[in-house]
């Protein structure tokens, strides 16, 4: 199957943003993200065996970090949950790529917060290069429950 973008979904080419680290220490991400908590009237749950499906294209070889921030039903703020995927495992710069995620694959980057993903709604979804403009373009994320899951990064 050839992914292609949809044609009523808005692509969206990464951004340079300084991003502060500590009060000395500052990186320069290039960034793209999706709201998913203003898509729609229902809150959007992780449940387990869901996963994560990004349509995305790059200019430049560089590793890209996905993730997506969520919360407890109702509660307030839990974290971001990140992972990172190396360029030899990207495919070709300058095509369309499509990459299914497990949503237990993502790690928390909060060292507080235990366990996993499952369970949380999901805020926004995003894609990023840290330190190097890849040439980024997120074009779209779907969010997958369990019974549209299927292959992907890893199980």
């Amino acid at each position: 199957m050839k992914p292609e973008p949809s044609n009523h979904m808005p692509s969206v080419r990464a951004q340079a943003l300084p991003w502060c680290i500590s009060d000395d220490r500052r990186v320069l991400l290039y960034a793209t993200a999706f709201s998913v908590s203003r898509s729609g009237p229902n809150p959007v749950v992780l449940l387990p065996g869901s996963r994560l499906r990004f349509l995305f294209s790059f200019e430049r070889a560089y590793p890209i970090r996905f993730g997506f921030a969520g919360q407890q039903l109702h509660k307030p703020f839990e974290g971001k949950y990140e992972l990172d995927v190396l360029e030899q495992e990207l495919g070709e710069p300058g095509r369309l790529h499509m990459m299914d995620i497990p949503v237990n694959a993502f790690q928390s980057k909060r060292p507080s917060v235990l366990g996993d993903a499952r369970g949380l709604e999901v805020d926004h979804v995003y894609a990023l290069n840290l330190f190097k403009d890849a040439g980024l373009v997120l074009h779209k994320v779907e969010i997958l429950g369990p019974e549209k899951a299927r292959g992907g990064l890893t199980d």
